[in-house]
């Protein structure tokens, strides 16, 4: 049996707020300036004040085993005294537009900040267990029974109780979208980033002794108070978007619809899948495709025109 106090509520606070400035610079040049930041918090609580959980057995169960078929517990929820986690989000963007005659440049920046924040203190309220009421009546008197199991967690004064990371990802990025004709458009484009970590991390001395194989089948030893090395990462990518005649004889025009993004990295080649199209008169066919880390989206209409 369980009181009513020990129960928990989650409760989830989601905040947000956006920023945006268009500005036309001239006839072929505008500008996009856009920030956002969300704040999200999510914590368990519980209608108790800051009492020890406790739990209170039956009476027939041995010291050693510690469990009961039937048992009482009161005070604040083990898991939930401080259980909280913190996402704060910031983006900021910056899109410089120029068309000249066919080509739509975009030239941009970005920066991106993570921060994340978790308090998990079990037991923070303390926890006693007792192997039966008349062992709990005892307590405070000359005849006192020792609980046979007993917790606290609890942070060092003038310690944060958060174990926190924040993480920034700022872009540069260029984009030219070429149409060739009415019918026929061709996007290329790169993307470089830099993710870092602001945060310090602490050592592990156990893990820091472990002797592991690498990629190579050598042992060796990773430092646990290391994150990834900071390094540029570039991405290009490359699009089209074309309308073809189905057939010649055919009144059905096909709209294809063609988005890749290929990820170059460590050398490793493009893997780019192969489409094949059928007969079957279909209103919208959707596919995606997912082969080893790059992603294709492939989006497929048949219009009847007559």
């Amino acid at each position: 049996m369980a009181f009513e106090n020990t129960m928990y509520f989650q409760e989830n606070t989601v905040k947000s707020i956006t920023a945006e400035l268009n500005s036309k610079l001239s006839q072929n040049v505008s500008n996009q300036f856009l920030v956002t930041f969300s704040k999200i918090n999510s914590d368990r609580t519980s209608n108790s004040s800051e009492f020890p959980m406790i739990d209170i057995g039956d009476g027939l169960t041995t010291v050693a085993s510690g469990v009961f078929q039937n048992y009482i517990t009161a005070g604040y929820e083990l898991f939930s005294y401080n259980n909280s986690v913190i996402n704060d989000n910031l983006n900021i963007f910056n899109n410089v537009s120029y068309t000249t005659g066919k080509h739509a440049f975009t030239f941009g920046g970005s920066f991106e900040m993570q921060k994340f924040g978790n308090s998990y203190q079990r037991s923070g309220t303390s926890y006693y267990r007792y192997a039966s009421v008349a062992d709990f009546l005892k307590t405070g008197t000359p005849e006192e029974v020792a609980p046979i199991q007993y917790g606290l967690t609890y942070v060092y004064p003038g310690m944060d109780p958060y174990a926190k990371v924040t993480y920034f990802l700022p872009a540069l990025y260029a984009q030219d979208n070429i149409t060739l004709s009415d019918r026929f458009s061709i996007t290329v484009g790169l993307r470089a980033e830099m993710p870092k970590f602001k945060n310090d991390l602490t050592a592990n001395p156990v893990v820091d002794t472990l002797r592991l194989l690498n990629a190579n089948g050598d042992i060796t030893s990773y430092g646990s108070a290391e994150w990834p090395k900071t390094r540029i990462m570039l991405s290009p990518r490359v699009g089209f978007v074309g309308m073809f005649l189905a057939t010649r004889t055919s009144l059905f025009a096909v709209v294809l619809v063609f988005s890749l993004v290929v990820f170059l990295s460590y050398g490793l080649p493009i893997n780019l899948p192969i489409l094949g199209l059928s007969r079957t008169k279909l209103s919208q066919v959707a596919m995606q495709h997912l082969h080893h880390g790059s992603k294709t989206s492939v989006l497929i209409r048949k219009n009847t025109t007559g």
